[in-house]
């Protein structure tokens, strides 16, 4: 719209050029007619011939001169919009360019995600080792004055039925020892186990109940389940681990 009032201002200007050449014309001719003594008829021919000039030249200026001027603007205008399109062309070449280069870095984005997750895994694998290997040393060290190497051995395959959740795979032990692990004795390790392991204290007392049948005689699972952690005087004593920590205390 703008564009289109700036070509008609032009073209007005312009025109206003040639009517004034024409005006010039028209006077020179009224000049001439003086030869006539300006007679009535003669002066308002050349009045009305010299309007008519006026209004058609002014019309025809009008007319040419906004063509002229409207036909360079939109030279001008077509000028704009290919510079224009070029740009958007370069910008959409630049992209096209990027888009590989992400696309390339992306793997090596899903090889970083996925080495992350096997890393995670081999910690966890080697803390569930590591933990394993603390309380097989620890049983060791609390259960082998009153176990066999054998018994000792079932403990250890039964430990590992505690931490897969298959306490019902877990086997009686038959000590041949004099000496006999004492129902708190039991309970506590039982306790000290499954919190390194991580299991429900449900599982914790199918898990001793099983292991040492003989001696919880007298005790069912409810009771057992339900007096895990009682402290009461004994060899094995309640051993907490520090928070995050899966390692037993040198307690005695």
């Amino acid at each position: 719209m703008e564009n289109n009032v700036q070509v008609q201002k032009t073209a007005d200007i312009s025109s206003l050029v040639g009517v004034v050449i024409v005006s010039l014309s028209a006077l020179t001719a009224y000049n001439l007619g003086e030869k006539f003594n300006h007679y009535i008829l003669f002066d308002v021919t050349i009045f009305i011939i010299s309007l008519v000039m006026l209004i058609l030249t002014f019309a025809v200026f009008r007319k040419v001169m906004a063509g002229l001027y409207k036909s360079i603007s939109n030279s001008a205008i077509n000028e704009q919009v290919q510079s224009n399109c070029s740009q958007e062309v370069s910008s959409d070449n630049s992209i096209t360019e990027i888009q590989p280069v992400i696309l390339e870095q992306m793997p090596d984005s899903l090889k970083k995600y996925e080495s992350i997750l096997v890393e995670e895994q081999l910690k966890e694998v080697k803390r569930k080792r590591d933990t394993m290997i603390a309380i097989r040393e620890y049983v060791v060290e609390k259960a082998s004055k009153y176990l066999s190497k054998e018994n000792i051995s079932t403990l250890f395959h039964n430990i590992e039925c505690l931490a897969e959740n298959r306490v019902t795979d877990c086997q009686p032990i038959h000590s041949t020892k004099e000496s006999k692990l004492s129902s708190p004795s039991l309970r506590h390790l039982a306790w000290n186990i499954g919190e390194r392991l991580g299991v429900s204290r449900r599982d914790r007392a199918v898990f001793i109940k099983s292991s040492f049948p003989y001696e919880l005689r007298n005790a069912d699972i409810e009771y057992l389940e339900a007096n895990l952690r009682v402290n009461a005087q004994c060899d094995i004593p309640i051993d907490v681990p520090d928070k995050g920590d899966f390692r037993f205390h040198n307690n005695t």
